[in-house]
This record gives structure tokens, sequence and C-alpha cells, in this order.
């Protein structure tokens, strides 16, 4: 869904997205990059000067940086993005029908009638492979119901991500209490983002009963998972059909809570067992699951096979709820995996090798459900990141230093306390050259400032004063040469 943003926002947000990753970055880079010239991109910091406080691009005698307060994190940056996007904020207005005419809307947007129209091609061209569309007479969005509703969530997702979407409290508020009332037999659901998630669904599925757009559904459909007994309380139904002018019954619960029931959402690893007792599709989906992790655990050699069940439930519901993409432009998922593979060259190989194994053994699952299985994997899996550096053995570090004890010493505690590998470092505490190069041979890994000291046995790895983070990721790829995984080349 990047595609919606103009060519211009595309820019900005590649520009925001070098600099935030890099602490530096010169012009002469980014004109490269984006194969644009030196003026355009002054005039593009200039304008995103204006729209991402209070982040801003500073520059110096060395290059362009993003500064920003500490309590900024990576999603500001997309939702500065969307909150500056007119087709975004076009979309928006429609999902809430807030004009009658396209000249209602050009005027409220500041633009013309002419660019809308033109947006709207745009948008529709887009979106035709998610199976829906903006209709013009009247304006509204129309097509597949759930693919409109999996857009219009990561939307408001990435562009309030402190949750401060444009619905007033008491909206937010009987909505809650209705997820309280229908999860009362589902106590164990008490993940914040996941209630976040549903909250979401429902109010995304409010505005669309409220304009009548509406999910087909079998009138056998059941709901077997939620507690309806909240239909016998007056009090609340009328609270409810007040604010959202929507009537509190059993049929429209069905339409509220449509992704949930139709695609079968389990709020538990138990629940996830009931649904699969009914369901051949979700009990080989089980038993798919059960495979995999026999599988990796061959394959990599430490057990994958205890204490599954969170992440057993997660996969069970990412493929439940898989429509399409679960974001629009903050991929969440992948950049964490990324972030690690940078810190480890290990779990960076792990990472790869299950790629391949996920796509090879879940049919329906695609290249850009990996990092999300990956993210679970790590986060879900009882004891997998422990467990997966515990199998591992430990490489012997030795530390020396020509200047002086005390600085080997400091350079070792340093390292013993930053390390998040599997080594163990020790102090050459010796002014001797000759005799330090002898001691070589009791270690795994050398770390020394001295340069050009070949060692036919050891790796040696050569530091400044001070390690840098290369110089971490020296030791990482050292340890990945010297302990190899099964099936890795070493």
């Amino acid at each position: 869904m990047i595609n919606l943003l103009s060519k211009q926002d595309r820019r900005y947000l590649k520009i925001l997205e070098v600099l935030f990753d890099n602490k530096l970055t010169t012009l002469t880079s980014l004109m490269t990059m984006l194969n644009n010239s030196r003026h355009t991109i002054r005039e593009d910091f200039d304008a995103i000067n204006v729209f991402i406080e209070p982040m801003s691009i500073v520059t110096s005698q060395h290059g362009f940086s993003l500064e920003y307060p500490l309590d900024i994190n990576r999603d500001y940056l997309y939702s500065c993005i969307l909150s500056n996007s007119l087709e975004y904020s076009f979309l928006e207005m429609i999902f809430f029908e807030k004009e009658e005419r396209l000249e209602d809307y050009a005027e409220a947007l500041f633009t013309s009638v002419s660019t809308l129209r033109r947006i709207i091609k745009e948008i529709n061209a887009h979106t035709k492979q998610y199976h829906f569309s903006i209709k013009t007479d009247p304006l509204q969005l129309v097509g597949d119901e759930r693919s409109i509703s999996n857009v219009m969530i990561n939307f408001f997702r990435e562009k309030y991500p402190k949750s401060n979407y444009p619905f007033s409290k008491v909206e937010q508020q009987l909505l809650n209490k209705l997820i309280d009332y229908s999860l009362r037999d589902r106590q164990q659901f008490n993940n914040l983002p996941d209630l976040k998630f549903l909250q979401l669904n429902l109010l995304i599925s409010l505005v669309r009963m409220q304009k009548n757009h509406l999910r087909t559904l079998d009138k056998t459909t059941a709901i077997p998972h939620y507690s309806t007994d909240f239909l016998n309380d007056i009090y609340f139904k009328k609270s409810f059909e007040n604010t959202f002018k929507i009537e509190l019954n059993e049929a429209n619960l069905k339409q509220l809570f449509f992704p949930f029931i139709y695609r079968q959402f389990a709020f538990s690893y138990e629940h996830a067992l009931e649904i699969a007792q009914n369901s051949p599709d979700k009990a080989q989906l089980l038993n798919d699951i059960d495979q995999y992790l026999k599988i990796a655990t061959e394959k990599f050699g430490f057990d994958l096979t205890t204490n599954t069940g969170a992440f057993t439930l997660e996969i069970f519901n990412l493929h439940a709820l898989m429509i399409g993409d679960n974001y629009l432009l903050y991929d969440r998922e992948k950049i964490f995996i990324d972030n690690i593979k940078k810190r480890s060259s290990v779990l960076a190989y792990f990472y790869e090798e299950n790629s391949s194994l996920i796509l090879k053994h879940f049919k329906n699952f695609g290249k850009k459900d990996v990092s999300r299985f990956l993210y679970y994997l790590t986060t879900h899996l009882e004891g997998m990141y422990n467990q997966f550096y515990g199998h591992q053995p430990v490489s012997k570090v030795g530390v020396f230093m020509n200047l002086d004890i005390e600085h080997t010493q400091f350079i070792r505690n340093f390292l013993e306390h930053t390390d998040v590998g599997h080594f163990e470092f020790y102090s050459i505490m010796t002014n001797d050259l000759e005799d330090a190069f002898e001691q070589f041979s009791q270690f795994d890994v050398v770390v020394t400032n001295l340069s050009n000291l070949n060692h036919d046995d050891v790796c040696i790895i050569t530091i400044d004063l001070f390690p840098t983070k290369e110089d971490f990721k020296k030791l990482n790829d050292c340890y990945f040469k010297l302990n190899p995984l099964p099936n890795q080349p070493g």
C-alpha cells in the first residue's frame, strides 16, 4: 500500500528511513540513492521539517542527520507521512463518508476537484488487487469488506500509534464494555495489543455498518465462542444504540465480530483445539505447525517442541486473519528480525535457513508472512532464544592490549558486559609480546590493538583503544566460523 503515496511522499519516507537508520548521511549518497538532484533533496528537507516536529533534519559540515527527543521512535515517521499524505487523508475521509460531493472534499483538503479525480483513479488502480475501490456516485469505498477492514485497521494503527483514533471516548468505552461482556468466558485473552486490535476491528466494522456496508453472512452462522448475555442488559443496549445508531442484536453482532467468527480466530490455545475438532483444515494446520517444529528441531539440533502453546496460537491466528499485509508502511516484524540479524551472524543464518523451511512447509504462507512467523518464533516460543544460545559452545577470547594492564582489564570487562553471544573473556597479562603470542594458542579468538599479528590457529581481531559496533560484528563473525550450526558451511 506504499504505492498509494505520491512519488514525493515516497521520497520523503525514504529520506526519513535512511536518516533514522544512519547517524550521518551525505547529500551525495542521497542523490545517488534517490536519483534526484541536489536542489530537489534540499527542498525535500525543508518540506519534511515542516511536518515532522519535534524531529528535525539538521546539517553539519559532515552531512545530514535526523535529531529527535528520546521519547520519539520509528513509528512516528510513518505517522507523520500518513498525516501529511493527501491521498491517505482523502481515503480516511471517504471511509467515514464525511461529504457528499467531490467539491466538498476538495474544499476540506485545500485542493482541486481535478486533483481528487486523479487521486481516485490512482488509488483504484492500486487497490484493484485487494478487490475494493472508491466509487464516485455516491462517493464511498466498495468491494471486499474484509480487505477494506484490513487496510483501514493498518492505516489507523500506523497513523495513530498512540491509539488516539478519530473516535470519541464514549464510543471507545462502549466498545471496550462490549468486548468485556463478549469475552467474559475468555479471561485468558488479556493481551493488550490483541485487545486493541479487536477494539479497532469493531470500530471499523461499526463505521461500515452505519453506512450500510454489510457482509454477506450465512443465516446459520453462529456465535459459539462469545457470551451474548449482555443482550438482556437494557441500559447497555440503549446506550449502545443511542451512540452508534445501530440496534444491538444477534444479527448485528455477527456483522461486528465477522472477522473472528468467519475466519475462526482463537482466543486461547485450548480454543484453537476446540475449533480444530470441527474443522479439518484447522486440524491440518495444527498438525503442520507440530510437524514444522519437529523438522526444525532435527535440522538445527536443539529442541523447539516444548512449551509451544503461545507460538502455535499466534500462527493459528496469523493463518486465520491472513487477508493481506499486516502493515501499510511500517513492517515492524521485518525490522525486528533485520535488527537481530545485524547483531548476530549466527541468528542471521538461523533465520535464513528457517525462511526456506517455512515457505516449503506452509503452502499458504508467502514471503511477506515469513517475518511475522520468525517474529513469533523468536518471541513466543518459550526459551527459544536462550536455548538457541545455550545449545552453542562457548569460545574463549583472550584480550591483549599493549598500553597497560589496567587498560587490558578495562577492555575485557567491557566486552564481557556488552557481549550478547557466547564468549568467555580473559586478560592476557604480560608486557612481553613474544610471551603474549605464545599464550594466544590457549584461545579461540584474540582481541588486540596491534596489527598484523598473524596466527595460524587463532582468529585475531584488531581493534582501536576502544571497541566499536563493527568490532562486535567481527566477534560474531568469528563465532559464526568457529561454531557452525548443523548443515551450515563452516
